[in-house]
């Protein structure tokens, strides 16, 4: 069953979505937004996200890593931290170190403090006060940006913010000195672990759909002139293999010296031209090569 929190996260989407279905232009703009999210590379994506979950669950299972007092925080976890591990792999074309990146957003408060921050949970009434406050000063926040004459202002929003996430902690400290329900299959040792084994687990998954984003984008932009072919397509994948931010960066800076090659041999020399123009120009601007 939900806790508290998950409870109020409940209530409020509700209210959100009956808010939204009774505004015209809000619900109009909904069915755009679902054709997108159900179409056919979206909505493929999703299902195998959620088969890929199943079959993690499936084989903690039989592990007895897993059981149905378990549900409801895989659910949690699946619709606020798998999606979105999974849309940032896929969006993030320019960035390196993947491996890395992955494991710290793993681990960081999606994992750790989400457990921590979920051992005690408040009333119902005060979470359902609590989490739109929060809400609005991470908005407040992102409005502001980076931006010097918002300065004072996002210093003061940061001050609330720290304060309120301090006296939560405290809170979090004192129930979990205070338990004795640390490492059974509720305890906050087991949900931890939970967290963990679900987010390694979705590694592959994740590696994957980044690299298959980074091929269908770099196919996209080296066929927008001649059309598909097989042994340009083969090239790429044989020079670059799972190195998806090297060919992501190829791409951007040298996409346009495969717009005459067809075959895979045409494209294996192209590549090589632009990997010495790279070189030439590096060497001549003091630069690391592209």
């Amino acid at each position: 069953m939900p806790n508290a929190r998950e409870f109020a996260t409940l209530i409020w989407f509700g209210a959100l979505l009956i808010f939204v279905l009774s505004q015209y232009d809000l619900r109009s703009n909904v069915g755009g937004i679902l054709r997108l999210v159900l179409g056919r590379k979206i909505g493929t994506s999703i299902a195998l996200l959620v088969l890929w979950i199943v079959g993690e669950v499936f084989l903690a299972q039989q592990l007895n890593w897993w059981n149905s007092s378990m549900t409801t925080g895989t659910v949690f976890w699946a619709i606020g931290n798998g999606f979105v591990l999974m849309a940032n792999a896929v969006t993030e074309e320019g960035k390196e170190h993947f491996l890395r990146r992955y494991l710290v957003a793993s681990l960081r408060v999606s994992v750790f403090l989400g457990v921590f921050m979920s051992f005690s949970v408040l009333s119902l009434p005060i979470e359902l006060v609590l989490q739109p406050f929060l809400f609005l000063l991470v908005g407040m926040l992102i409005v502001a940006g980076p931006k010097s004459e918002n300065a004072q202002v996002r210093a003061f929003l940061n001050v609330i913010l720290g304060l309120t996430i301090a006296g939560l902690a405290a809170y979090e400290v004192v129930a979990l000195v205070g338990s004795s329900n640390v490492t059974g299959h509720d305890g906050l040792a087991w949900q931890l672990f939970l967290l963990v084994w679900l987010a390694f687990g979705l590694l592959p998954f994740v590696f994957g759909a980044r690299l298959w984003a980074g091929y269908e984008l770099a196919f996209t932009r080296t066929e927008w002139e001649n059309g598909r072919r097989v042994g340009r397509r083969l090239a790429l994948v044989t020079t670059f293999g799972p190195r998806a931010y090297q060919l992501a960066k190829f791409i951007r800076s040298s996409a346009w010296y495969l717009r005459d090659a067809s075959t895979f041999r045409e494209t294996r020399q192209a590549i090589q031209e632009a990997r010495i123009a790279a070189l030439a120009d590096a060497s001549e601007g003091g630069d690391e090569p592209s």
